[in-house]
């Protein structure tokens, strides 16, 4: 991930800092699980959260501030509640129409492959469309199925 005009409160790596200075930037940096930072400059917000892992996104769509609680399974099993950032939660809702789109795409293929880029990208352009639409028909179709029983 490029790091590249990011806000140095959500990145904790500067070239010019010697080791001392990055490990205290380091600790203090850290956060606990379910707690988040965002930084906000029109039109862009830039979102740091901690699960397992740091999760950083950007993103023009949502209000910066605004924050959802998920359930968290824990190792004991438990379900936990935690703080998310409503952008990260609408991301994860909506994260596998790309997988499906890039699944119909490398399963049916209509190009042929080519070494000129303007022709890869019109075939991308060619099948784009025809995959959107055979996944909203399939979409449409399951909703009217189960209306009408």
């Amino acid at each position: 991930m490029t790091r590249k005009g990011m806000p140095e409160e959500i990145t904790s790596k500067k070239s010019g800092d010697s080791e001392e200075m990055k490990m205290k930037k380091k600790e203090l940096m850290k956060l606990a699980p379910g707690e988040f930072t965002f930084r906000y400059g029109s039109p862009v917000g830039c979102i740091k959260w901690h699960d397992t892992k740091d999760v950083h996104i950007m993103s023009t769509a949502v209000n910066p501030s605004e924050v959802s609680v998920i359930k968290r399974k824990q190792k004991n099993g438990k379900l936990k509640d935690m703080f998310c950032h409503i952008a990260i939660t609408t991301y994860t809702q909506h994260m596998g129409g790309v997988d499906k789109f890039d699944h119909f795409r490398s399963s049916f293929p209509i190009g042929r492959k080519s070494r000129k880029t303007w022709l890869l990208l019109f075939w991308f352009m060619f099948e784009s469309p025809i995959i959107n639409a055979y996944i909203l028909t399939a979409k449409l179709e399951k909703e009217t199925t189960s209306i009408v029983i």
